[in-house]
């Protein structure tokens, strides 16, 4: 009986999902300029149920707030009511749209984002070690039985975590550089 191979593809895959994660929140997360994404999944209580806000309306950004330009005006006030529960900043009502209003740039929010995004790099370290674990143990059996297998087939993941590792210490750096003066 042959083993079976690392599908390098799915591990790729699984690592880049990591990546991905922090990419996505460093884009929404741009200190002056937030992000629809900040607000598009909040949950309104509307039509006897609860739908997304990105459903129920159009999100556009500009300097310090996000416009909420709703396509049915009778779900404003439930929506405003949601987005104050967020504490994310002021909530202005528009005809039918609401504007959110995010307090100005300061030092301590740049410190309080590069914080976070310190600590969601954090978690994808972590998410990049499960899944070194996870493949790890998919060949853990042939240890004592075919050496030489399991020995070059960690060695291949071992060459993928070392890749995706150094791709988001890349990421940190240039967010450090960009943000930590």
């Amino acid at each position: 009986m042959t083993p079976e191979h690392i599908d390098l593809n799915e591990l790729t895959k699984d690592l880049e999902k990591e990546i991905n994660f922090l990419n996505e929140f460093l884009k929404s997360s741009i200190p002056g300029l937030p992000s629809p994404k900040l607000i598009s999944d909040i949950e309104v209580n509307v039509y006897g149920g609860t739908m997304r806000l990105k459903e129920l309306a159009q999100i556009n950004s500009g300097q310090n707030v996000l416009e909420i330009c709703f396509y049915d005006k009778n779900v404003v006030k439930d929506a405003e009511s949601a987005l104050w529960a967020t504490k994310l900043g002021t909530v202005q009502q528009k005809d039918k749209s609401l504007v959110l209003v995010f307090p100005p740039v300061t030092r301590e929010s740049i410190n309080n984002l590069c914080k976070k995004a310190h600590e969601t790099a954090e978690s994808a370290k972590m998410g990049i070690r499960n899944v070194r674990r996870k493949f790890l143990n998919q060949i853990e059996h042939y240890k004592k039985t075919n050496e030489d297998f399991y020995d070059s087939e960690s060695v291949k993941i071992e060459k993928e975590i070392d890749k995706i590792s150094k791709k988001l210490r890349e990421i940190m750096d240039k967010f450090d550089e960009k943000w930590k003066k």
